[in-house]
């Protein structure tokens, strides 16, 4: 593990604790912008806010990166895709809107990385993908690595680490979170994945040219 990877496991780990000095009883809810529309305007974050409060909840979850989209104004994803944030918050930082309100009402804030490793939902891979095709997870098929509609990023790739890692230190080191959550994600891949050219040219340099074990996938 380097340094890097061990500073974003401190920041997940540590950021919790550091918001809670005392043991306490955690009750959140994870704030998403899909079929909500709390994250529309600071008028509806400030409602949501109050309403958490009012009914006793002590974390928030708000979604900052999801389907090849940021919930704040990412140099990121500027300088890499010319997307500094999703177009339906343009103008807007939805993610230091959720933590003054938040904060101001004793509610600790964890940014959510809703899709990890996953490039898109149903879009091929997208734009992240059309971008850089050599970012594409594979199976053992040669075909992008999809698993319940989701297309995925090779996270084998040390370019696509970085991304991520990149990512969640931009927001570590710009807003005062309480800390971070990967979901499923991040780090996991699907079982069938592994099959990119990169990764069994690593898997062959890594392991003395020996075969590449084939996945078995039933049901």
């Amino acid at each position: 593990m380097n340094l890097k990877h061990f500073f974003i496991l401190w920041a997940i780990t540590f950021g919790v604790q550091k918001a809670f000095t005392q043991p306490v009883e955690l009750r959140g809810v994870w704030l998403t912008n899909v079929d909500s529309d709390v994250l529309d305007s600071r008028d509806q974050i400030a409602e949501a806010m109050q309403f958490l409060a009012d009914h006793h909840f002590n974390v928030v979850f708000p979604v900052v990166w999801n389907d090849a989209s940021t919930m704040y104004p990412s140099a990121v994803m500027e300088q890499m895709f010319d997307l500094p944030i999703d177009d339906d918050y343009e103008d807007r930082d939805p993610l230091a809107e959720v933590i003054e309100e938040a904060h101001n009402r004793n509610i600790a804030v964890i940014a959510w990385f809703e899709y990890g490793f996953s490039a898109s939902h149903k879009k091929d891979g997208g734009m992240i993908l059309d971008e850089k095709p050599h970012w594409a997870a594979r199976d053992n098929n040669g075909k992008l690595l999809t698993k319940n509609g989701f297309e995925w990023m090779n996270g084998y790739h040390p370019e696509v680490q970085q991304f991520l890692i990149d990512l969640i230190t931009e927001v570590v080191k710009k807003y005062q979170i309480d800390g971070v959550q990967g979901d499923d994600r991040l780090p996991a891949q699907p079982i069938e994945g592994g099959y990119s050219a990169f990764t069994k040219a690593l898997y062959r340099a890594e392991h003395s040219g020996m075969p590449l074990p084939v996945t078995c996938i039933k049901g």
